[in-house]
């Protein structure tokens, strides 16, 4: 059999989640994600593309409700104090987690670093990682509305992906080519308003090229494309696994730390008031493996 080439597509969304609330829980979660996942993506891409013996390529997509979290200056200015939060609290676990305190630490302190150096604008740091060709940006619907439930209001769905188009244009000055479809989902006649907005390609859960009519002949393992000049890409399940399965893939692995077991439930109440938290709930500090 002759090789194929391999596609690493991300994708990367929050649903709207700004609150006037300084150290609201919605807030939190943006938050953690720039330290768990935003931040860190941009550091590794950025040093990948420095190392000579590298060439790393991938797609991601930045949902409009994403890059308008990180473009406001709001959510910006409270950061780095959340940071500062953390770390002190770190400081004081140290003595029953001294290992996994100080590996937090020091993640806290980079990450704060990288935002700091580039002022908060991660989205800049997006955009010159395209234009170095290292990643491809694609956008999703503006809502990341599911648009088969929309279909009777073409309309509505027009809106979504207009939208979407232009917030690319207005960040990145350029449009997008792709979009990562809400829940990768498809219903027969998206491709023309996708066409309409000028993007030409999609990614779609695997049932969505399987299920086509005819039967694509390579399966999953080839694009198909519409009468209208629209091109669907299908996301191999048996790829996604290792990623999202706690039974198959690596977040069951026992080296792999707890998602839901946070510091925040341990701490008592007396302990989280003095940081301005009237309840007990997640921070952001995860110090423990999978058991």
């Amino acid at each position: 059999m002759s090789k194929g080439n391999l596609a690493i597509v991300l994708h990367a969304h929050l649903p709207y989640v700004r609150s006037e609330e300084p150290g609201s829980l919605e807030e939190d979660w943006f938050f953690q994600a720039l330290v768990e996942c935003y931040l860190p993506i941009l550091n590794t891409l950025e040093d990948a593309s420095k190392a000579q013996e590298q060439s790393p390529k991938l797609t991601i997509g930045l949902s409009p409700t994403l890059l308008s979290l990180l473009e406001d200056e709001i959510l910006k200015s409270r950061f780095k104090k959340w940071i500062e939060v953390r770390l002190e609290i770190l400081i004081s676990a140290k003595k029953d987690h001294r290992e996994a305190s100080l590996h937090l630490i020091n993640h806290f302190k980079n990450n704060l670093n990288s935002w700091e150096n580039c002022n908060g604008d991660l989205i800049s740091r997006f955009s010159k990682l395209e234009s170095a060709q290292v990643i491809d940006i694609i956008t999703c619907a503006a809502t990341h509305g599911y648009l088969p439930l929309l279909r009777d209001n073409p309309a509505t769905v027009r809106a979504q992906l207009r939208t979407a188009v232009n917030e690319h244009k207005r960040l990145f000055n350029s449009s997008p080519l792709g979009i990562w479809l809400p829940e990768c989902a498809y219903y027969e006649g998206l491709d023309e308003l996708m066409a309409e907005s000028g993007l030409r390609y999609a990614v779609l859960d695997g049932h969505g090229l399987l299920n086509a009519d005819p039967r694509p002949r390579y399966g999953l393992y080839a694009p198909i494309c519409t009468r209208r000049g629209v091109a669907f890409f299908g996301r191999d399940s048996e790829s996604t696994l290792p990623v999202w399965s706690a039974r198959d893939g690596y977040p069951g692995n026992p080296n792999y730390r707890e998602f839901h077991r946070d510091l925040g439930w341990d701490l008592s109440i007396e302990s989280l008031k003095k940081i301005g938290i009237n309840e007990k709930r997640p921070l952001g500090i995860k110090l423990f493996k999978n058991v």
